[in-house]
């Protein structure tokens, strides 16, 4: 597998200043607005992004690529308030995180984008 990721240009980094959210929105806005049409623009960020860490996927400058990490020691997760019948499955005294949001554009799908992200 490092061999295929050696010749890629794709860099992932966090999203942690303005430049980063924007970053997001652009990636969110492509995936899920215009390739799926299932979300508006007012839609993209909720309140989990708030607490969350964002990573990116850059080529170049160019985002290709997110996804979300939000830590259970920070508060609730999206999917237990939206199942809160899965946190029996949670063993006691661990810690837990969500990922959530992995998307990658259309064009950079596969090896490139996809396997330095995740």
């Amino acid at each position: 597998m490092r061999a295929l990721l050696d010749g890629s240009r794709v860099r992932v980094r966090p999203a942690d200043d303005t430049a980063g959210r924007e970053a997001t929105r652009r990636v969110r806005h492509e995936v899920y607005c215009v390739e799926k049409g299932f979300l508006d623009d007012g839609a993209l960020f909720d309140p989990y992004d708030d607490r969350a860490t964002v990573l990116h996927a850059f080529d170049g400058d160019e985002p290709v690529g997110t996804l979300r990490i939000t830590d259970g020691a920070d508060g609730p997760l999206e999917l237990l308030e939206m199942h809160p019948e899965l946190e029996a499955l949670i063993p006691p005294g661990r810690r837990y995180v969500e990922i959530s949001r992995p998307m990658v554009v259309r064009r950079y799908r596969g090896f490139h984008a996809t396997v330095p992200l995740l």
